[in-house]
């Protein structure tokens, strides 16, 4: 099992803004402040980015250090762990999700959603895509609670001959 870091990084007065892990914190750490100031890197860490670009405009110097050492197995349970206690402890963390490799915990915003739902209306879905959703949910049924919220989101909607004789 490899060594996995959560790591933070700071103000030069020693506020914790941000809990990462990596496999390589002082690499990863380097590469933050190459994003920040080349003003590209994922969307996921833009309030990361913008943090170390204004505070490397102002010459405040961003610090890491390790929080805790790990392995790769745990640590994206550790790293959940560690963004909590921060926020708990009242630091004014800049990481966009709850941690945990991905973005769990993350929620689009109701403007967000609308653009996604334009963006898919209308789109086609191939004929291998279905079959294979088709075969995953063979056998499985929906529970009660299920059943009744369907029921209520279809409850007063116009369905058309057309669809009906389907």
């Amino acid at each position: 099992m490899r060594v996995a870091f959560i790591y933070a990084i700071t103000h030069s007065d020693g506020r914790v803004r941000y809990i990462g892990q990596s496999v390589n914190p002082k690499k990863r750490f380097t590469w933050h402040k190459c994003c920040a100031r080349g003003g590209w890197g994922s969307k996921s860490n833009a309030r990361l980015y913008n943090l170390l670009k204004a505070m490397l405009r102002d010459g405040d110097e961003p610090g890491m250090f390790i929080v805790e050492t790990t392995i790769t197995d745990r640590s994206n349970i550790r790293e959940v762990y560690w963004i909590k206690y921060y926020k708990t402890m009242g630091a004014e963390l800049v990481n966009h999700t709850q941690g945990g490799g991905g973005t769990w915990g993350f929620k689009h915003s109701p403007e967000t959603k609308l653009k996604i739902g334009k963006a898919h209306k209308g789109k086609l879905v191939r004929v291998e895509t279905r079959e294979r959703l088709s075969i995953a949910r063979t056998g499985t049924t929906a529970s009660e609670e299920t059943k009744l919220k369907q029921a209520e989101a279809n409850r007063g909607r116009y369905v058309s001959a057309e669809t009906r004789r389907k």
